[in-house]
This record gives structure tokens, C-alpha cells and sequence, in this order.
């Protein structure tokens, strides 16, 4: 998956399946389909349907911030359905969704969207943020031998960002900034001085991490 969004709260990888398609003549428009875990994620279908035998080009396009996934391009009238796997926008409203969709399968009623904090007024988002919260359930991921594998083994940019923010601690605020400091005292604490080296982000794609080789022995 291009270009998938990473945060505190991460599921499937952020990214949803889509089927095109196409119509049963040239300048239909294509029939978009989304993998069962993804059903209320508002779609735009912008994908036509071209003569046989025609360029099959089709893109996704959801920008930080949109709620709803374009699907772009074209598609032959005799071509196979195609599938994409792309990248959602918000992972924490992704998340919530999920969550909603899940208490409600259980018998739980659920009124009202399902809502990243960050949109929510000052102070309903400073109730959510109350630390006498009482917790309601815990979920205890796969260790760690277990995550890194798809990390460095399949290169999945986003299990890098998120094991980053751990380093800030059971509570709080996960910020790349407080998880990058935090990460720093932990490694000077190992022996490794904080001058032999630089890290800016958890995967790794930021020209400015740099460590020294003697950091690395």
C-alpha cells in the first residue's frame, strides 16, 4: 500500500480493498466494490468505462483530511474486474469505525457517528481526555519478535512509525517529537551519545536520520 497514514491507533494496516468493475458498455460508469471491513467508507466513483481492448488505468485519490475515497480512471468493457489496495485517510476515524462496527455486531447500541478526537469541540475533546477515564478494555498486541517481522522483513514503513510512538510511554500524547526524545534517552541510557545520532521519523524514509557507525557497533 502507497502512502498509508500512520498514528496512535493503526488497524489492517490502514488500507481497504477496492474492486473495479466494468460496466457492461463503453461510457458506463465502472461498479466500485470495498472489502467487507470497509463498507461505510464513502466512496466517489470516477472510473468510466472504455471499448474493448482499451488502456485500463485506475487510481485512488483520498487526501489527509477527506472522508471519502475517489476511485479515478478508466477501465476496458472486456476487461477482468482490477483490485486495489489503498491507503485510508484518518487512521483514527478508520479505527473508531471500525470500533463502532464491531459494538454494534456485538449487541451494543451506538448512537452518533463514530469521531476522531482531534474534530471534536475544546471541551467534549478535553472530557475524552480526562485521565480519570475509567478503561473499558485493554488489547495486548503480538510481541514484539512478532511485529518487527513485517516491519523489516516486508518494509512496512507504517509498523516503523508506530513502534516509534511507544517509546512515549503508557500515557500521554503519542507525538513524533515526544516519541523521538524519548527514544534518544533510551538509547543514551544504552551508552549510545545523543551526537552519534539523528532520528526524525520511525521508518526511516527521512534523508536526516543519520547514525554513526561506532553508534551502530
Amino acid at each position: 500500500t502507497t502512502g498509508a497514514l500512520f498514528g496512535a491507533l493503526n488497524l489492517a494496516e490502514n488500507a481497504v480493498g477496492v474492486t473495479i468493475t466494468p460496466g457492461s458498455v463503453p461510457d458506463a460508469p465502472a461498479t466500485l466494490v470495498l472489502s467487507d471491513d470497509a463498507m461505510d467508507v464513502p466512496l466517489v466513483n470516477r472510473v468510466t468505462t472504455t471499448a474493448a481492448g482499451g488502456h485500463q488505468i485506475v487510481w485512488p485519490e483520498m487526501r489527509p483530511g477527506e472522508t471519502a475515497l475517489t476511485i479515478t480512471g478508466t477501465i476496458p468493457v472486456d476487461a477482468r474486474p482490477a483490485r486495489l489496495r489503498v491507503a485510508v485517510g484518518n487512521p483514527t476515524t478508520w479505527f473508531v469505525r471500525a470500533l463502532k462496527r464491531a459494538l454494534v455486531a456485538g449487541g451494543i447500541s451506538v448512537s452518533g457517528d463514530a469521531v476522531d478526537a482531534d474534530d471534536l469541540p475544546t471541551a467534549a475533546r478535553a472530557a475524552v481526555m480526562d485521565s480519570t477515564a475509567r478503561t473499558l478494555f485493554v488489547h495486548t498486541s503480538p510481541p514484539l519478535t512478532e511485529v518487527i517481522r513485517p516491519a523489516l522483513k516486508m518494509s512496512v514503513n507504517l509498523y516503523g512509525e508506530a513502534l516509534l510512538r511507544l517509546n512515549s510511554g503508557e500515557s500521554g500524547p503519542r507525538t513524533n517529537d515526544q516519541a523521538v526524545e524519548a527514544l534518544t534517552t533510551r538509547l543514551t541510557t544504552w551508552g549510545i551519545p545523543p551526537d552519534s545520532v539523528q532520528l526524525v521519523d520511525g521508518s526511516g524514509l527521512s534523508r536526516r536520520d543519520v547514525v554513526t557507525a561506532d553508534a551502530v557497533t
